[in-house]
């Protein structure tokens, strides 16, 4: 199976997830800064059923999800890239990231939300691009406003709730979008 060829960013080669990177999906959310956003570590058979679901997102839609590598050395970083999903209600061309947690703070997420909105700008052409995450998770917040996205307001998802354990099936979330993306920052 083959999907778009690779994106290369300044510092990453993002390669399209499909079931030959089951291995490195599921050793990203083995990390402890992945998985405590994900509810857990993930197994294998989890990692197989959401790389094949990856794999028919770029075949149904144009985009979908990227494994990040660092160019020189071939270490895995994280992943992201965009997808069709529905918030609240309306139907989003929606991006995300996942880095692994040694690498935060280095502008890694940043630089795999800018590859995605000008890949998602290239094949797309949309107007407005969204992302979310729960409210408190201000890392994953500082970047959309990096991007240059925009809070638009509370939504509720299943997700997490800052001071409690485990998943909850109405964890607030901020959403942010954007618009006019050819005027977001570089």
């Amino acid at each position: 199976m083959s999907g778009p060829v690779p994106v290369h960013t300044r510092r990453l080669r993002l390669e399209a997830v499909d079931p030959t990177r089951t291995g490195d999906l599921w050793q990203l959310h083995q990390d402890p800064g992945i998985a405590a956003w994900y509810g857990g570590t993930w197994t294998r058979d989890h990692a197989a059923a959401r790389a094949a679901t990856m794999a028919e997102s770029w075949s149904a839609d144009g985009i979908g999800k990227w494994i990040a590598y660092d160019k020189v050395t071939g270490e895995l970083v994280g992943r992201g890239g965009a997808s069709r999903t529905t918030i609240a209600g309306t139907e989003y061309v929606e991006i995300g990231w996942a880095v692994r947690e040694a690498f935060w703070g280095q502008g890694y997420a940043t630089e795999i939300g800018r590859a995605t909105l000008s890949f998602v700008d290239e094949v797309l052409g949309v107007d407005e691009v969204a992302a979310y995450t729960e409210i408190h998770n201000r890392r994953s917040r500082a970047v959309m406003e990096r991007l240059g996205m925009s809070f638009v307001g509370e939504v509720r998802a299943t997700g997490l709730v800052e001071g409690k354990d485990g998943v909850h099936e109405d964890a607030p979330f901020a959403l942010y979008s954007i618009r006019g993306r050819s005027a977001a920052p570089s």
